[in-house]
């Protein structure tokens, strides 16, 4: 087993690096390219309770769309679904289906 986590190691060149140091320090970790943030590195329980938020969230959304709805007024939303079984699925998740 490695020693405790160091400030100075900053040599994170392989994702499994970069998984241990997420997995160690329990904190997440940006990764950049060209000097740009391109990704952001969580542990499994923050990725789970971010997906819950979104549920959440979607959920909340889709209830009041569906109040808006039986109220007569016409309103239109958009869905990052590239698919039709993905709005679907999205759809489904979303109001616990």
């Amino acid at each position: 087993m490695a020693g405790p986590l160091r400030d100075d190691v900053r040599d994170c060149s392989t994702p499994h690096h970069v998984g241990h140091l997420v997995t160690r320090t329990g904190e997440a970790v940006t990764t950049t390219r060209y000097g740009r943030p391109e990704a952001v590195l969580v542990s499994a329980e923050a990725y789970e309770e971010l997906r819950q938020l979104r549920r959440d969230r979607d959920r909340r959304r889709v209830t009041e769309l569906a109040a808006a709805d039986e109220r007569g007024e016409t309103t239109w939303t958009r869905s990052p679904a590239r698919s039709r079984q993905e709005l679907v699925d999205g759809l489904g998740d979303a109001l616990d289906l």
